[in-house]
C-alpha cells in the first residue's frame, strides 16, 4: 500500500483570503482536509465556499485560543476564560494559568461543532488549534470527545516536520523524499493570500504585512508543480482522514 499523506489546510475562517487559498489548494493542488475555525471573523463564508469543494474533507479546528492583536476573536457564545478584551488568550499557558476546568473547555468544543455543524458542514474530524491539546486533561478528553461523536480525532496520525518557510516548495520536496513507501502523517499549513485582508493581520513577533507573504507560500506547499511531481513520482498518495483512519 502506498504512502497515505494526509493534506491539511488549518485556520479556515480567520480570514476570507484563508479559505478562498483553501479552496484553490484543494481544486488544482493535493490539499485534501481543511479545518474550520468556529470562532474566526470568516466562518461563516468558509463553509458556505468549503463544503462546495469537490473532495475536500472537513474538520473542526477547535480554537481557545488568538494568537493576533488583530484580528482579535472570542467564542460564538458564552465563554469564562478570556481576556479583558473579550477575545481568546494568546496562550494555551494562560487557559492553564486560569485553572479553567476540562468540562468547561470541553462544553465550549461542543459548542464549537454546534456551530459548524447548524452552518452545514460535514465535519468528519477534530483537530487542534495551536495545541490546545497540551492542556493538562484536555487532550484526552477530546479524543474522548471524538468517540462519543463518532468523529476522527485529527491528531491521531504523526505529525511530519513542517517544511521551512525559506522556500516552502523545495522543503516539502525535501520532505516527501524522506518519507516510507508505506504508511501515513500528516503535513500541514496555513494557505492564505498575500493580499490587503492579510496585510493587517498582526500579532506578538509578527509585523503588519508578514503575515501574508508567509501564508501565501504554506500554500505553495500544496499547489507548486514541483510539489505535485514529486507526490506522483513517488506514488504517495494525497489523503482525506476519512481515507486513512
Amino acid at each position: 500500500m502506498a504512502y497515505a499523506l494526509i493534506t491539511r489546510g488549518d485556520d479556515a475562517g480567520v480570514s476570507r483570503s484563508a479559505h478562498a487559498a483553501i479552496a484553490q489548494c484543494a481544486t488544482v493542488g493535493i490539499l485534501r482536509n481543511a479545518s474550520l475555525m468556529a470562532p474566526g471573523p470568516a466562518c461563516h463564508d468558509a463553509v458556505e465556499v468549503l463544503r462546495l469543494v469537490p473532495g475536500l474533507c472537513l474538520g473542526l479546528h477547535f480554537t481557545l485560543t488568538c494568537e493576533w492583536d488583530w484580528p482579535r476573536f472570542g467564542p460564538p457564545a458564552g465563554f469564562n476564560w478570556l481576556d479583558a478584551d473579550g477575545g481568546f488568550p494568546h496562550r494555551c499557558e494562560s487557559l492553564t494559568e486560569r485553572a479553567a476546568p476540562i468540562e468547561e473547555l470541553v462544553g465550549e468544543l461542543s459548542r464549537q461543532l454546534d456551530l459548524v455543524t447548524s452552518l452545514g458542514a460535514d465535519i468528519r474530524y477534530i483537530d487542534q488549534h495551536m495545541g490546545v491539546g497540551w492542556i493538562p486533561g484536555l487532550g484526552e478528553a477530546i479524543r474522548a470527545f471524538c468517540q462519543r461523536k463518532g468523529l476522527i480525532d485529527g491528531d491521531a496520525h504523526a505529525h511530519l516536520r513542517r517544511p521551512q518557510a525559506q522556500d516552502y516548495p523545495a522543503s516539502m520536496c525535501a520532505l516527501l523524499d524522506q518519507l516510507p513507501d508505506t504508511g501515513s502523517g500528516i503535513v500541514l499549513g496555513h494557505p492564505c493570500l498575500d493580499d490587503d485582508e492579510m496585510a493587517a493581520f498582526h500579532g506578538p513577533g509578527l509585523a503588519r504585512g508578514s503575515v501574508g507573504p508567509d501564508r501565501a507560500g504554506q500554500a505553495s506547499l500544496f499547489t507548486d508543480p514541483a510539489v505535485v511531481a514529486r507526490m506522483e513520482a513517488r506514488g504517495i498518495v494525497p489523503s482525506r482522514y476519512d481515507q486513512v483512519a
